[in-house]
């Protein structure tokens, strides 16, 4: 689904633009979310974390390459920078 939203932007960018992402790699408070909040269909929200690597890899297949990242002082936040190559 993540690759699926990010042709899409792909689709309507002009090469050599920029995209900014960002991540959330893990999070101390994920059990206390998961179960105080609900998702959309009224169960748990679990969400699905990824790894900054899986987050490049994602973009990169559908050719961004990573510029720059910034990540706050927790490890918690990133944000990240791409070009678009087509």
């Amino acid at each position: 689904m993540a690759s699926k939203a990010i042709q899409g932007i792909n689709s309507v960018s002009e090469k050599n633009s920029f995209i900014i992402y960002t991540g959330q790699p893990w999070h101390p408070q994920l059990k206390m979310i998961a179960y105080v909040l609900n998702n959309h269909q009224n169960k748990d929200w679990i969400m699905r974390r990824r790894s900054q690597k899986e987050l490049d890899r994602v973009f990169a297949f559908n050719n961004i390459g990573k510029e720059n990242m910034l990540i706050d002082d927790f490890g918690i936040f990133t944000v990240s920078s791409g070009k678009v190559n087509s």
